[in-house]
């Protein structure tokens, strides 16, 4: 009988053994797999981190190059309001040619 006892005892300590073993196995997996998540978390934060930088100066160039296409329309802005002036003087002064043209023929 004691016999008997101790086998299942034994036995038992077998299940135990086998059954903390795969528990083990299991957390040692599971924490494997939660290290692989935090690094890649890690290493999409900094991916992140790198395109909003990026994003940022990306920002800044183009608002300077809208800057430069403001002034160079503001020069052409200038610089066809001067050849339209100076179109409108010429007719003006065309008109005045002919005005005088005629009161010259006049008299």
């Amino acid at each position: 009988m004691a016999v008997d006892i101790a086998l299942f005892i034994f036995e038992h300590d077998e299940v135990y053994i086998y059954y903390f073993r795969n528990k083990m196995l299991q957390l040692e997996k599971l924490k494997c797999r939660l290290k692989a998540e935090f690094e890649l978390a890690e290493t999409e934060e900094q991916c992140l981190h790198e395109y909003r930088t990026e994003m940022e100066l990306l920002q800044q160039e183009k608002m300077a190059h809208v800057e430069e296409l403001r002034l160079i329309h503001a020069d052409i802005n200038l610089v066809g309001g001067n050849k339209w002036n100076s179109y409108i003087m010429l007719c003006n002064q065309n008109c005045l040619y002919e005005t005088l043209y005629v009161i010259e023929q006049l008299v």
